[in-house]
């Protein structure tokens, strides 16, 4: 099944909430354990819970912006997550560079997808809003690593961070089920790498 169309003007909107609206949502989220005094605290653990998570999203009223949150959250975890599984004598540079929170969910690090699973398990997302926005959401997460890594970090190359991160055995086995919504994603972020790399 081919993806539809994305526009720019989609992308950009996106992009422009990751980068600015993202961060500011996270500090009205109590749950979530972030604040003004610890948000740019590379070493602060922020830890929150399903029922933080759930909570979190309910207090966001438009659809839009609670998918965009969502996916945030997910994108901000799963570069985390990818360095320092996968590029670990790099991931105190990349931490002094982004300053990202170090969240946790259910107290360990569980793959982000789950996040988006729980938000639909408890009825604040459908899977029928999410498809048609893939595309878009892996192109702002392809741009925004490969921009990061040839900007701060180019020992890292960017065709074997993306690798690296659909191929993760934790990945691989919660994505790849021919029935799972989400493996369009990373199928998606393949696609979309790929295509960067080869340009």
């Amino acid at each position: 099944m081919s993806m539809p169309v994305i526009t720019k003007d989609a992308c950009n909107e996106f992009k422009s909430y990751y980068l600015n609206d993202f961060l500011l949502e996270c500090c009205k989220q109590e749950g979530l354990n972030i604040n003004i005094s610890n948000i740019h605290d590379g070493n602060h653990d922020n830890v929150f819970t399903r029922e933080d998570w759930v909570r979190a999203l309910k207090k966001i009223s438009t659809p839009k912006d609670r998918i965009y949150f969502a996916f945030s959250m997910v994108i901000t975890i799963a570069v985390d997550q990818n360095m320092f599984c996968h590029f670990n004598q790099y991931y105190q540079t990349f931490k002094e560079h982004t300053n990202y929170p170090k969240f946790k969910y259910n107290v360990e690090n569980l793959h982000p997808y789950k996040l988006i699973e729980d938000a639909v398990s408890a009825g604040l997302l459908e899977y029928r809003q999410l498809t048609p926005l893939f595309r878009m959401i892996a192109r702002v997460m392809i741009h925004e690593i490969h921009d990061y890594l040839d900007d701060h970090l180019d020992h890292v190359h960017f065709a074997s961070f993306i690798q690296q991160f659909v191929d993760d055995q934790d990945i691989w086995r919660y994505c790849y089920r021919p029935t799972h919504p989400l493996s369009e994603f990373s199928r998606e972020l393949l696609v979309l790498a790929n295509r960067e790399i080869n340009r």
